[in-house]
């Protein structure tokens, strides 16, 4: 076989030489990131924000709802925190504004939640006429679907939240009024206590004339056994607000289970790409040609 290095060392002497070969002839698998921001430019027209109406309407709505959303969490922490005050305040002036304006923010709690609710059938409902009319594959309906699902599923979890902690306030009230019951010298049941709110009066017991200390203790009984009676009223009056929640929790299994499937299913894909694409980057470095290449001709770029 004749040496034909010394006319490819002549070659590469001459201007533009190289033979013809360029670092095009061996790409290289990596991407260069200014190439593909350049190309992204010159073809910005084609992901450019889309300017539906439809579209700006349920991102609109879904911001508003998802205000009120945060308000609702915000009006959740100040009752707990007006609950905490009212368990460990033992001046009765300042313990009933304390109910006052627990019973308001209540009040207000379930209004918000109740339009909140609304809100959201309604955008499900919106969300399934567009689906009629524009398919299960069209973008709009897609974010007006996946919007739902999120304040939906955010709306769940802040009301069994604030269900929570109305009920965990009750147990609280009930315990207290058995420590105090237990003080003036009569121990009574959690059952017992169920039957005084049950009851609906305030307690008449013990009237007769006592030490500052059991006195101390029936002003107690007293204020936590209204409290109680001022809670159940509550709950009460949000249980309605409770029941649609659960059915929307119970329409919500099926989508987010679908949800789930999918994203399972994705996930195999991903690491098969994944696996193929290292594969390829090795097998681009190992090249032998390339190799050759960079031997024989270090200095070219």
């Amino acid at each position: 076989m004749k040496d034909r290095f010394g006319q490819l060392q002549d070659a590469l002497d001459e201007p533009g030489g190289g033979g013809g070969y360029t670092n095009e002839a061996f790409p290289n698998v990596d991407l260069d990131l200014n190439d593909l921001s350049a190309h992204s430019g010159r073809n910005c027209a084609t992901v450019a924000p889309d300017n539906d109406p439809e579209l700006n309407r349920i991102l609109q709505e879904a911001q508003n709802v998802r205000q009120e959303i945060q308000q609702i969490q915000e009006d959740h922490a100040q009752l707990r925190d007006q609950n905490y005050h009212a368990l460990n305040n033992t001046f009765m002036d300042d313990t009933s504004d304390v109910i006052r304006d627990a019973n308001n923010i209540a009040t207000d709690i379930k209004a918000r939640g109740g339009a909140v609710l609304q809100r959201l059938h309604r955008m499900n409902r919106e969300t399934r006429k567009l689906e009629v009319q524009r398919g299960s594959t069209d973008h709009v309906v897609r974010i007006a679907r996946t919007q739902y699902t999120n304040l939906s599923t955010t709306f769940r979890e802040v009301m069994f939240n604030y269900n929570e902690t109305e009920l965990g306030h009750r147990e609280n009230c009930k315990k207290l009024i058995q420590r105090q019951m237990a003080i003036v010298g009569r121990d009574v049941t959690s059952e017992e206590v169920e039957e005084m709110m049950e009851s609906g009066q305030q307690l008449n017991i013990f009237n007769a004339l006592a030490d500052g200390t059991a006195q101390s203790a029936l002003t107690q009984i007293a204020s936590r056994h209204k409290e109680l009676l001022d809670l159940e009223k509550r709950i009460q009056g949000v249980q309605e607000l409770f029941l649609d929640v659960a059915v929307l929790t119970e329409e919500q299994g099926a989508v987010l289970n679908n949800i789930e499937t999918n994203v399972q299913k994705t996930e195999a894909p991903i690491a098969i790409a994944r696996d193929q694409l290292n594969e390829a980057k090795r097998y681009d470095k190992n090249n032998p040609i390339k190799k050759l290449f960079c031997c024989c001709f270090p200095c070219c770029k």
